[in-house]
């Protein structure tokens, strides 16, 4: 409309303890208060930052979190469909597979690999990536370093809402559009250290004929245990910096990523 754009700061003033937070990441139980000020009608968009600014949490104008899977994929589908872009896609196995349909329509080559940009890196510069990134919320962009820039995530999604004059929840709805409605949540779940073993045999045996009820098509360990479905996937894994065990699901619907979910810890008996 040609008027100024103000950009208002929260959080500026440097300080290492991060008040207010177990770890300085931007997920959605660490921005209650940019979720509140969103929420209430007082920006466009609110864009958060970790503490070394190489991850994005995005919170749209109705102050919803944007999950790190949506963010990935809206990214992606703006450099291919709105930008004209092509180049292969590298993302971590625990993201979206919103990308591997993105992949389909637009004809460009998707790489699966391990969690962790010390793997997803490599394979970026290997061929010339035009996007990678993961579930954490580090994205990467050709042309620039094989390595997540969450300043340069947000300055994306701002060129996107520049371009095309909408929110970024009607651009969730334009993705959903093109590739229909995804849905994603991810479980960390705490062990006795003694259960490890016994948890990582049920992974290791984990040919499950259906799950959820819902058969099982394909299995394999990327990384973890992935088990997937005709639109559904989940995985496990332990954490590889925490003592944790991560449980990731993604489907067509809230109430199946949930039954998955369930499912998978019964099976796992955690």
């Amino acid at each position: 409309s040609g008027g100024a754009t103000v950009a208002e700061e929260m959080n500026g003033h440097p300080n290492p303890a991060f008040p207010g937070m177990e770890q300085p990441e931007p997920i959605a139980h660490n921005l209650t208060r940019l979720r509140e000020r969103m929420a209430n009608g007082e920006a466009s968009v609110g864009l958060a930052l970790d503490g070394d600014a190489d991850r994005v949490g995005i919170v749209d104008e109705k102050g919803r979190f944007i999950t790190t899977l949506e963010v990935f994929s809206l990214l992606a589908y703006y450099l291919l469909e709105h930008k004209g872009r092509r180049g292969p896609l590298v993302k971590g196995v625990t993201s979206s597979m919103m990308l591997n349909k993105l992949g389909r329509i637009y004809g460009v080559e998707v790489h699966e690999m391990k969690v962790g940009f010390k793997y997803i890196g490599p394979m970026m510069s290997k061929v010339d990536a035009l996007m990678a990134g993961e579930e954490s919320g580090g994205f990467a962009f050709q042309g620039h370093i094989p390595e997540r820039d969450g300043v340069l995530s947000g300055l994306y999604m701002l060129e996107f809402m520049a371009l095309t004059g909408k929110t970024p929840s009607q651009l969730v709805d334009e993705l959903f559009d093109r590739v229909g409605p995804h849905y994603y949540q991810r479980r960390d779940v705490t062990f006795d250290p003694q259960d490890r073993g016994r948890i990582q045999q049920k992974l290791d045996a984990g040919q499950l004929d259906r799950l959820a009820g819902m058969p099982v098509r394909q299995v394999d360990d990327i990384d973890g245990r992935r088990w997937t479905f005709d639109d559904a996937w989940l995985i496990s894994r332990f954490s590889g910096t925490e003592p944790l065990l991560r449980i990731y699901a993604e489907a067509g619907s809230p109430e199946t990523v949930t039954a998955l979910l369930d499912a998978a810890m019964e099976y796992l008996g955690v």
